[in-house]
């Protein structure tokens, strides 16, 4: 991983900057250009088709034998093998997968997939190496920060990035046709959940022979190796057992071993309201799994016996308004119950949906002091000057953009002549020139609003 240090935000608009970024990126090709400029239509048709932005490269192919969606799936397969004599349960761990993922050619992969011998589809809008420009710019060369300090990651997808759990897939799938070739030391049954491999090997099969051979695979890609234990082995949450009675698979619930069965303690600083799904033994009173058990019940009764349409008067349909309440305590639950008293009352039009937001978690305290100061956020939430070359005047704003953005737009409206600007009114009355380059922050805001004050004093 390289050291960075950038000289432009981490974060572009693309649609707003296209010709910076083409310039900065030494991109040429004018159809690139087009499909930028084509963008806000494309993000449109996205919200009308309302479908996820990597379901092409999942419809142009279809999921593989290996495939496994989740546990339920799996236990479905497994019910459904024979068991037979020596057979051998074992598992495959991928280390670290998502950051050992060779980005590249796991883009090559997925456009592999999806432009098939090179033939763009009728759906996608972009030619085989737009999209190739537009993967490398979403996933590779990544910038992140790590104590104060700021890296470029060279290599793997960035764990957190809604294309790498697909790419990483991808490129799986891709390492897995090999296994169309062996001859020897197959598995009877290969299935793959992300990077958790379960194979049932017969007895004439050597797993541990199947093992140097998978990790010859590709050079990043390594597997470790698990076996089962007395006829029973642990895989996502199931564990599954050998019947020698059916000469089948059995599968029941697994918790590891560290598992505490401990969901929410009732004296944890959350919403009453949340608590109450969670009565098992974790410190509630008596008198709380009581009323929950009740409330059951009453929800069973009304399922059974649902009361005729007729009965039902017709309601006014009501307008869903979600609102969030910081949570200190009982008093904000109470807070909330008044606030949807008053908003009834006064609209009743309306359906005030409350929700009560965590206040101080771990990760609040931890992840500042991994990840260090964020420079970038000096910049914002302050309160600014911009003092005149010509007269004592000084400009004040309050903005919660970064500063040098603001002064970008500043600079602008002076060179426009913008009607609505103080500044550029200032320089155009009394043709004096603003000295941008001694621009001084004078007060930060920790909930400011952009653009609340501004005036020339």
């Amino acid at each position: 991983m390289d050291k960075i240090i950038p000289s432009l935000p981490l974060k572009c608009d693309v649609t707003g900057n296209v010709k910076k970024i083409m310039e900065l990126l030494d991109i040429e090709d004018v159809r690139l250009l087009t499909m930028f400029k084509k963008s806000r239509k494309a993000k449109l048709k996205k919200k009308k088709d309302n479908r996820l932005p990597y379901t092409n490269i999942q419809r142009y192919h279809t999921p593989p034998p290996s495939f496994v969606k989740d546990a339920f799936q799996f236990v479905e397969r497994i019910k459904n093998i024979n068991y037979e004599d020596g057979q051998m349960m074992v598992s495959f761990d991928i280390e670290s997968l998502y950051t050992n993922i060779p980005v590249y050619e796991a883009i090559e992969a997925a456009l592999d997939l999806i432009y098939v011998d090179g033939i763009k589809p009728n759906d996608i809008p972009y030619y085989r190496n737009e999209m190739k420009e537009l993967l490398k710019l979403a996933v590779c060369d990544v910038p992140f920060r790590f104590q104060a300090e700021l890296y470029k990651q060279k290599d793997g997808v960035a764990m957190g990035s809604c294309l790498a759990p697909i790419l990483a897939d991808v490129f799986m799938i891709k390492l897995e046709q090999k296994l169309n070739k062996l001859l020897f030391n197959k598995p009877q049954l290969y299935l793959r959940y992300v990077d958790d491999v379960f194979c049932i090997f017969s007895k004439t099969e050597n797993y541990e022979a199947f093992l140097n051979i998978i990790n010859q695979w590709h050079q990043n890609i390594r597997f470790t190796l698990e076996v089962e234990n007395n006829g029973h082995f642990p895989y996502l949450d199931a564990m599954i057992m050998r019947n020698n009675n059916d000469r089948r698979y059995d599968t029941t619930l697994y918790k590891k071993p560290t598992d505490t069965g401990l969901y929410l303690l009732y004296e944890s600083n959350q919403c009453r309201r949340y608590k109450l799904d969670i009565l098992d033994d974790n410190g509630y009173p008596s008198h709380i799994i009581r009323k929950g058990i009740g409330e059951g019940k009453v929800i069973v009764i009304r399922l059974k016996n649902p009361k005729d349409k007729k009965d039902i008067k017709p309601q006014l349909k009501l307008r869903n308004i979600f609102f969030t309440l910081p949570y200190f305590g009982e008093g904000t639950f109470v807070l909330g119950q008044r606030i949807k008293k008053i908003c009834k009352q006064m609209i009743p039009t309306v359906d005030l949906k409350i929700a009560y937001k965590k206040t101080m978690i771990l990760k609040s305290i931890f992840l500042p002091i991994q990840k260090g100061l964020d420079e970038s956020k000096k910049m914002k939430n302050i309160v600014y000057c911009i003092p005149c070359k010509n007269c004592d005047r000084k400009y004040f704003e309050e903005t919660s953009r970064d500063r040098n953005i603001r002064i970008k737009g500043h600079r602008y409206d002076v060179s426009k002549q913008a009607p609505n600007s103080k500044i550029a009114q200032h320089v155009r009355e009394k043709k004096h020139v603003m000295n941008f380059n001694n621009t001084i922050t004078v007060a930060h805001e920790t909930n400011g609003k952009e653009e609340r004050s501004k005036k020339v004093c």
